[in-house]
């Protein structure tokens, strides 16, 4: 599940000769020389007496992020960066934590992204040409996206057993007051293999999906549409109406729009109003792809918890 790390070290220094491709810059006016470098993928800053790491640990220890660290094997990929850099990788502070996996899918990518609404207090957006779903905050972001797209991009080799699939790679970024999540004062390396800490990442991967309001598809049969009232019709053809047009873009419009709505909680009904047509029980139901998407990521945050 670990993916990304980035962490740093003070009081330390970086012995010469360890890194591949590495180069430094000094500033004329401090005197200040800083080194940079690579431990296999691995970014590494040296500033003084501070060392800094931050990259994949799956790429680092097994070669790829398509396989995923289980908690002793992130013990291991630490243990190993230490002894490769001399240095005590372990006691490093975390200023940056990715979790996230690869999840073979049935359908199209995009038939999973239309199935994920908006999640509250994040800005959803899609990167792309929507081959990308991302949702962020100024601590944290959510990203949804194709996997073998991205490993083509990047020239990397697609094992035989992935090859021809459908991968949706879910992530979650946690990249800024990191311990505020986690609700301890510091978070090291060697915290992150932990047990509580360890299955508390995991449990945010899995919370933080399910947190996100889902859109349900229209159902549109004479059974749906029962004509009992005027009422009941008038909020019939609301929701059809909003299939129509998309949820996405009435509250992006409703959004714009908040400049000129004198006050702020009519922005909130307004939202309100369309999440809850949006899910209306009888014109709507679960659409199969998020029915197994969430079954999914229930299954593996339940295998590496």
């Amino acid at each position: 599940m670990l993916d990304t790390i980035g962490m740093f070290l003070e009081n330390n220094y970086l012995k010469e000769g360890l890194l591949t491709h590495p180069k430094e810059t000094y500033n004329q006016e401090t005197g200040e020389v800083v080194q940079y470098g690579y431990l296999k993928n691995l970014r590494v800053k040296a500033n003084g007496d501070k060392v800094s790491v931050i990259g994949s640990l799956p790429k680092f220890y097994l070669g790829s992020n398509l396989q995923q660290l289980t908690r002793k094997d992130t013990e291991l990929a630490i243990e190993k960066a230490s002894d490769l850099l001399q240095l005590p990788l372990k006691e490093s502070k975390i200023f940056r934590l990715d979790l996230g996996a690869n999840l073979i899918v049935n359908e199209p990518l995009q038939n999973y992204y239309s199935c994920l609404g908006q999640l509250s207090r994040f800005q959803k957006s899609f990167i792309a040409n929507k081959r990308s779903l991302l949702y962020t905050t100024s601590t944290k972001a959510l990203e949804f996206y194709d996997k073998t797209r991205e490993m083509k991009r990047t020239k990397q080799m697609i094992p035989i057993l992935y090859s021809g699939k459908n991968i949706l790679r879910y992530e979650l970024h946690l990249t800024r007051n990191i311990t505020d999540s986690f609700r301890i004062p510091e978070l090291k390396a060697n915290n992150l293999y932990d047990e509580s800490i360890y299955i508390k990442g995991i449990d945010f991967w899995k919370d933080f999906y399910f947190s996100i309001q889902r859109v349900n598809r229209l159902i549109f049969n004479k059974e749906a549409i029962i004509m009992i009232n005027a009422k009941t019709l008038k909020n019939q053809l609301a929701v059809i109406g909003l299939k129509i047009v998309g949820e996405d873009h009435i509250l992006e419009m409703i959004e714009a729009s908040k400049k000129q709505i004198k006050h702020r909680n009519q922005i909130s009904r307004m939202k309100d109003v369309v999440k809850d047509l949006s899910n209306e029980k009888e014109l709507t139901e679960p659409n199969e792809a998020i029915k197994e998407l969430d079954e999914k990521v229930k299954r593996v945050a339940k295998y590496f918890r």
